[in-house]
């Protein structure tokens, strides 16, 4: 978990969406984007 905001703040994941006092929640777009970006970054690095 810190992990993840870790990368929030370093601009390295999507930010967060509150969705309650407690809860927050991300834009799945956003994190899928995310995920391709880093697939491709792998690929180019290896």
């Amino acid at each position: 978990k810190s992990t993840i905001y870790l990368k929030i703040k370093n601009d390295e994941f999507p930010n967060q969406v509150s969705i309650g006092s407690r809860s927050v929640a991300w834009v799945e777009h956003e994190v899928n984007e995310w995920i391709e970006k880093n697939i491709l970054n792998r690929k180019l690095n290896s």
